[in-house]
């Protein structure tokens, strides 16, 4: 299965000037592969992911999965999310109040799975991210890396064939970084997963197949060695 952007663009009107965040970008990601999208702040990565998960719609250019396009609306577009797609924002967007043995399996209920057995999975899940022994807490109980974790093991329950991560280390230090990437590199090279990680840490951009650099909404050309990677603003 192969996520595909061909010739993807995305303007934006600001102060009467526009602004190319994403300007005709193509780009694959088959399954097994771990991607990462490198460049500075403002580069356009994140609209990209947003666009390359249907959150958003391109001004021109198609986004497909597996040769069928990517829904962009409706119930067609929430089953896909659902079914196929498991997001990582640099801040995790978990319930709050929720005990995680609770809300990591929300997704598979949602599918119509009974309680009882979505809060097996979600507890699987939590227990394959190292977080067996927080199932009690609520997320106002976790560090951003055990929320980070926490968020990961919720987009694992559903079995998500692609997995889009914006930032997924950000505001982590490094050896919560570090225990981040191993999970990313396990999902794409273990699991089978399309895994694509925009990011700008030359770390996580060390453990892609491939990196692809971004600046002004242009792809430039791969970086070939990993040793070519700076820090990025």
């Amino acid at each position: 299965m192969t996520l595909r952007l061909d010739r993807v663009s995305r303007h934006f009107d600001v102060g009467g000037e526009t602004v190319r965040a994403v300007d005709g970008v193509s780009l694959t990601i088959e399954r097994g592969e771990l991607i990462a999208l490198y460049g500075p702040s403002g580069s356009g990565k994140s609209t990209l992911l947003l666009l390359a998960a249907g959150l958003d719609r391109p001004d021109s250019g198609s986004v497909s999965w597996d040769g069928v396009p990517v829904p962009l609306g409706g119930r067609a577009a929430d089953r896909w999310r659902r079914d196929t797609l498991g997001v990582l924002l640099q801040q995790p967007q978990l319930v709050e109040g929720v005990p995680l043995h609770r809300s990591a399996g929300l997704r598979l209920e949602a599918r119509g799975m009974r309680r009882s057995q979505a809060r097996l999975a979600g507890i699987r899940a939590l227990r394959e991210v190292g977080l067996g022994h927080r199932l009690e807490h609520r997320p106002d109980q976790l560090s951003i890396g055990q929320r980070q974790r926490a968020a990961i093991a919720r987009a694992l329950t559903t079995d998500p064939a692609l997995i889009l991560a914006d930032e997924p280390t950000g505001s982590l230090d490094s050896q919560t970084s570090a225990q981040i990437v191993d999970l990313l590199d396990a999902l794409a090279h273990e699991r089978g997963r399309a895994v694509l990680i925009v990011t700008h840490d030359p770390q996580l951009a060390h453990r892609a197949d491939r990196v692809l650099r971004l600046a002004d909404g242009r792809l430039s050309e791969p970086v070939h060695d990993p040793a070519d990677l700076s820090p990025q603003p």
